[in-house]
């Protein structure tokens, strides 16, 4: 439960960040509200990439014994977390906004699609 107040937490914070920033790039706003750079600085991206790489990195010896030639791919695992953080803030966004702006009496339901099973 604490992951997910953290994870809907910084959706909206990110999507405010996301928001001021392109706001600011039109109108001046006050210094409390600005937002210079949705990107992290240099460093600490340049951090998060060499972890994110030697995390990987582990995975894949692991794995290797099972997987020979895994290591090619490695440069293309940085972008998973991107794409799942941009997957999750999107999907935790529209969800959470979904379920808590309907009516407090209904109930939630899932809807799939008919597979001509009965």
């Amino acid at each position: 439960m604490l992951e997910y107040i953290f994870s809907v937490t910084w959706a909206y914070t990110f999507a405010l960040s996301l928001l001021l920033w392109g706001i600011g790039k039109f109108v001046e706003l006050p210094v409390g509200l600005y937002v210079p750079t949705v990107i992290p600085p240099s460093f600490v991206g340049t951090l998060l990439a060499v972890l994110c790489l030697l995390q990987f990195a582990v995975a894949l010896k692991i794995e290797s014994r099972y997987e020979e030639k895994l290591f090619r791919n490695i440069i293309w695992a940085v972008w998973y977390p991107l794409a799942f953080w941009m997957l999750s803030l999107a999907t935790s966004l529209v969800g959470f906004t979904k379920a808590f702006l309907r009516d407090s009496k209904q109930r939630g339901l899932w809807h799939t699609a008919d597979r001509g099973f009965r």
